[in-house]
């Protein structure tokens, strides 16, 4: 993104921060927006769906939502749905923004990517009520944790510290699982509140899936395996599998009519697949949303990504491949827990390590080991584990968050 761009985010959103003293809200309106403006995915996306819902149904103690975006193909979309959604690009983008209540997301602020879900760049300050419905559990350090981290900071590293330390003490409310992350969170946001209602994407955990437009795709499989890193936060590319043993996996995959599915974090410049594999599937650039993988995935294989947060919630197998664990705890960002006291699953450091564990999952996952480590996780990550996220979401919203502990 081109520096002129950059400055001239940051002043419509200086006039939206001037304009939100002036300009009234609609009150129990909802704007929504996820993935930097750029993707329907996440927390709001499922918060979105579950109000188109209702909707449909006839229940509805809300004025009116809609999704806005930066994104021409999720503008697209949406309008072929017929589901309301707005150019943030536009002029009636900057009134929703003003006139909204309730402006919902979910992501942080990315340096240089246009980096806000709703508005036009950074950091957004002003009247207005932001629910934060974060993307994760917190393992890797975030936010004011992760920037007072930083050594010998420039004075515009500090000063952008003390304006993302303002912008997040004044969030409206800030979603978490469970109290683990709560406490994370009152330090990373420098915000007290915080609420334990789960998170509405978790919601298609439960059910039919279908029912929330999954598209099962992988279902000719007779196990589907996903393979869905974190990013490094250091520049140098990293390779976690060797072209002879991903030809080796996809063998054994063949004769047991299984798939590894590979989603890589959008910041991942070092994973290739080759295309010749036939049981191996890159489907980074055509499958968005993550959820949508994990309802149809039987083992899980992650290394320092909170994805496994979520997916403990189906209560399924999960391996941790750490081929450069001493590598990351030295040069990526740090965690606020050790690997191995949070794992709910084995731990591989090694291809053949993770071969076999892949292989034999049938048969650990029913140890008692095994079962002990996922119920730890269970009640430290989780404050609810049957969904309903959305319910309670909307009713804490139209009430104003009045009846919470915040």
């Amino acid at each position: 993104m081109s520096v002129g761009r950059i400055f001239s985010g940051l002043v419509l959103n200086g006039v939206l921060c001037v304009c939100s003293y002036l300009v009234p809200k609609r009150r129990n309106t909802f704007l929504l927006g996820g993935g930097l403006g750029k993707s329907f995915s996440g927390n709001p996306k499922y918060f979105y769906l579950y109000l188109e819902r209702e909707l449909s149904k006839g229940r509805k103690v809300w004025s009116s939502h809609s999704w806005i975006t930066k994104s021409d193909e999720v503008l697209s979309e949406l309008q072929q749905a017929n589901r309301p959604v707005i150019d943030a690009r536009t002029f009636a983008g900057f009134w929703a923004i003003l006139r909204s209540e309730f402006l919902i997301l979910e992501s942080g602020t990315a340096i240089g990517s246009g980096a806000h879900d709703i508005v036009y760049e950074r950091i957004l300050l002003g009247r207005f009520k932001i629910v934060q419905m974060w993307h994760g559990s917190p393992l890797k350090r975030i936010n004011l944790d992760a920037l007072h981290d930083r050594e010998n900071p420039r004075l515009i590293e500090r000063i952008y510290t003390k304006i993302c330390q303002l912008e997040l003490s004044r969030l409206t409310v800030i979603l978490a699982l469970s109290e683990a992350d709560a406490s994370i969170f009152r330090s990373a946001f420098n915000n007290n509140r915080i609420v334990k209602l789960g998170y509405p994407k978790n919601d298609v955990l439960f059910g039919d899936p279908q029912s929330w437009g999954v598209t099962l795709r992988y279902q000719k499989y007779d196990k589907v395996l996903l393979y869905a890193p974190t990013f490094r936060d250091h520049p140098d590319v990293v390779t976690p599998f060797t072209s002879e043993f991903l030809e080796r996996l996809d063998g054994e995959l063949r004769e047991r009519n299984w798939c590894l599915l590979i989603k890589k974090h959008p910041y991942d410049r070092g994973l290739h697949v080759p295309r010749y594999l036939e049981n191996i599937l890159d489907v980074t650039t055509f499958e968005n949303d993550i959820q949508e993988l994990l309802v149809q995935t039987d083992l899980l294989i992650t290394d320092y990504s909170s994805v496994f947060v979520d997916f403990l919630l189906r209560d399924k197998p999960q391996i941790f491949y750490v081929y450069d664990l001493d590598d990351y705890k030295t040069r990526s960002r740090g965690m606020y827990y050790e690997l191995k006291d949070m794992a709910p699953g084995p731990i591989a450091r090694t291809e053949e390590e993770l071969l076999d564990l892949m292989l034999t999952a049938d048969e650990w996952y029913l140890m008692k080991t095994n079962r002990v480590l996922r119920a730890a996780a269970l009640e430290r990550f989780h404050s609810y584990t049957a969904g309903g996220a959305c319910k309670r979401v909307a009713e804490a919203l139209t009430d104003g968050f009045r009846e919470l502990d915040c």
